[in-house]
This record gives C-alpha cells, structure tokens and sequence, in this order.
C-alpha cells in the first residue's frame, strides 16, 4: 500500500471513530459496535443492491476485479430473502409463510439480529 493510501485509510479511520464516539453518546446501540472503513463499504454496497442497482456496478464502485469477490462481500438481507420467497409461489395460489416462519423462529431471530 502506497504511504498516501496509508495515511488517507487511517485519517478516515479516525474521523469516523470520532464521530461514532461522539454518536454513541446519545444511541446506546453504537457503543457496541465496531464501526470502520470497511463498514461503510458493506453498508453502502447493500444500499445499493437493494436499490436494484446490478452487482456488475457495484463491483466496479468497490474496486474489485472479479465478480466472486464482491459475491463474498455483498450479502442480500432478510427483506430481499422474504420478495424472493414471495416471488417463488405459483400463480393464483398465495403462500402463507407463516407456519414456516413458526417453525424456524430461532433461525429468523438470529438472522434479525444480525
């Protein structure tokens, strides 16, 4: 890594733990997390998917050179996993997801938590 590069990754670095420290203050829920670079790329990066915008896009926003790599990085969330168990139900018949849902409550749980 270049010494510029260095020096810009840890000048955010710092910027941005000053002011999730300054945040913290008044929402608790950030006193517990590690918040980083790394963090507003993923964070964008999701907005952006669930915004429809193609993953092609978004792995050239990221820099990434192969399309694996931004599969592994660019993870759908639990509102883009239950449209896509709404679209997978046969015309004309409405699916209740409710007693799967039921069932797997500790799955769904921790997937919110996350």
């Amino acid at each position: 890594m270049h010494a510029v590069n260095r020096w810009a990754v840890f000048g955010i670095r710092h910027i941005l733990q000053t002011r999730v420290s300054k945040a913290a203050r008044t929402c608790s829920s950030l006193r517990e997390r590690r918040i980083g670079p790394h963090t507003l790329r993923h964070t964008t990066a999701m907005y952006l998917l669930q915004a429809g915008v193609d993953l092609g896009v978004i792995k050239t926003w990221l820099g990434h050179v192969n399309l694996s790599t931004t599969h592994g990085y660019v993870e759908i969330d639990l509102a883009m996993k239950r449209r896509a168990l709404a679209a997978c139900r046969a015309p004309g018949h409405p699916v209740d997801l409710k007693p799967l849902l039921d069932r797997h409550r500790d799955v769904i749980q921790w997937l919110e938590s996350i």
